[in-house]
């Protein structure tokens, strides 16, 4: 590549050619993240220890560290380093992988210039405390996006160690016999499991794409509320087939990391969401709903919550005469196929007008409590 590049996507083919480019470099330069700048040359192909590089004049601060010491490399920058409970462990990375573009960006040496991983950072995480890493694993070797969130670090300062009122949770998830292609998706959730009538209730969750093969790591943290009771489930999305772990419990004390083991105990089919708007709402769903769908699905949420949230929405709440008690009624044949009995029908129209204007939150709960588990 002789000019800087922006990598748009990542399908097999783009990986493929960027995977046969990276094989190809060869450029070793010593360089460590301090406070945010890195030395390097300004301009050519210097060696180590030329004069300093100073960033664009419209740099700011760092305040987004990872956490790590690095070497830059003509194919992206390497890690050598990497603190023990700092952003970069925390969201996965480990010594070794190479780091090839941050929000679609190369870093590192391109036609001679070093590309800050630092500044880099600085310009592109955004008002979440999120960005995108394109990332050459070294465990594997697999190309994969692997999205870091700053966000539960106070001012995006990515210390070591576990904030005091959070639990970091890492998690290993077991899939015995099966193998995953590079357009699998894996969803880890944390979830609110207090009270068993409020369904699945998601607090938290990591997403990877393209998360390799089993077994596979993730790790996030959450606030845990007063008296609340949490656990730990994994959803892989991988083309139309979708695999489901059991439930692992865990006591959220904060300030704790708490260690979770999740094995995959079935899979079915993915359902075609055209389905479910010709039985809810008597059309076909536009190309641009399908679109919106597969974001969503990509995104991490299940399909129960996107299910949900057609369910939720005016065009269904209208086709129930824009009534209460005749949306729970149609509520409950979408999800069980059958009337709801007079308790039902009762408890959850009551339920609906406790909680306003929140029909997606209402019908995801009763898919989760009225249909039978999918095959």
């Amino acid at each position: 590549m002789s000019a800087r590049t922006r990598f748009v996507g990542s399908t097999p083919f783009v990986l493929l050619g960027l995977s046969l480019w990276l094989a190809a470099g060869t450029a070793q330069l010593a360089a460590q993240i301090g406070e945010g700048r890195s030395r390097g040359p300004a301009s050519g192909g210097a060696p180590a220890g030329a004069m300093r590089y100073y960033p664009e004049e419209d740099y700011s601060a760092n305040r987004w560290r990872l956490g790590v010491s690095v070497r830059n490399l003509e194919t992206g920058v390497q890690l050598t380093n990497v603190v023990r409970g700092g952003v970069a462990e925390r969201n996965g990375l480990a010594v070794g992988d190479i780091v090839v573009s941050v929000a679609g960006y190369q870093v590192g040496y391109v036609d001679g210039r070093l590309y800050d991983l630092g500044d880099e950072l600085a310009r592109n995480v955004d008002r979440r405390g999120q960005v995108t890493l394109l990332v050459l694993r070294n465990r594997d070797g697999r190309l994969t996006n692997n999205y870091v969130s700053f966000a539960d670090i106070p001012g995006g300062g990515g210390g070591s160690g576990v904030e005091p009122d959070r639990v970091r949770v890492q998690g290993e998830i077991i899939g015995s016999g099966l193998r995953l292609s590079p357009n699998a998706v894996q969803v880890a959730r944390v979830i609110d499991v207090t009270n068993s009538q409020w369904g699945k209730v998601v607090v938290e969750r990591k997403i990877e794409r393209n998360p390799g093969q089993f077994p596979l790591d993730f790790g996030m943290s959450m606030q845990p509320r007063t008296g609340h009771k949490y656990a730990c489930d994994a959803i892989i999305y991988d083309r139309d087939v979708m695999y489901y772990t059991d439930l692992d419990p865990f006591p959220a004390s904060p300030g704790q990391e708490r260690n979770v083991r999740l094995r995959v105990v079935g899979q079915r089919r993915m359902a075609d969401p055209a389905t479910w708007y010709r039985k809810h709402l008597g059309r076909s769903p536009s190309a641009q709903e399908r679109a919106v769908w597969q974001e969503q699905l990509e995104s991490g949420m299940s399909e129960d919550e996107i299910e949900a949230q057609l369910l939720g929405g005016s065009e269904f709440f209208d086709r129930n005469r824009s009534n209460p008690t005749e949306y729970v009624r149609g509520l409950t044949r979408a999800a069980a196929d059958r009337e709801p009995t007079p308790e039902e029908l009762r408890r959850y129209t009551q339920q609906l007008q406790e909680q306003g204007s929140s029909r997606s939150r209402l019908a995801e709960q009763m898919l989760e409590a009225l249909r039978a588990p999918r095959q």
